[in-house]
């Protein structure tokens, strides 16, 4: 058996480093059960698109394109938790209530 920590890092560098089921396919492709916005390819995970659109637009963004993800409206630099969560987007925007940084899974 493999642990949890081994299978997530596993998966999360198989999608951010563009090898999309090749390193792990086998431990990859249960991912979407884990949550809904899954790593692997199974969901979306980034938004670049979103940088400069009104904070409430992008959040309606995420919310269609990832089911079942939050996303969490912040001013530009605010403390976040450390933890990782699959299922919470952060949206940080400026002093215009727009996209200020490309919102992504986490």
């Amino acid at each position: 058996s493999i642990p949890i920590l081994s299978f997530f890092i596993t998966c999360h560098e198989a999608n951010f480093g563009g090898l999309v089921g090749l390193l792990a396919p086998d431990f990859c492709s249960g991912v979407q059960e884990v949550g809904s916005a899954g790593f692997c390819g199974c969901d979306k995970t980034r938004w670049p698109e979103l940088i400069g659109l009104a904070s409430t637009n992008a959040k309606q963004v995420i919310q269609d394109e990832a089911p079942g993800v939050v996303a969490i409206i912040l001013d530009l630099g605010s403390p976040v938790t450390g933890d990782f969560d699959i299922d919470r987007v952060w949206v940080f925007v400026d002093s215009e209530a727009r996209v200020a940084a490309v919102p992504e899974v986490g």
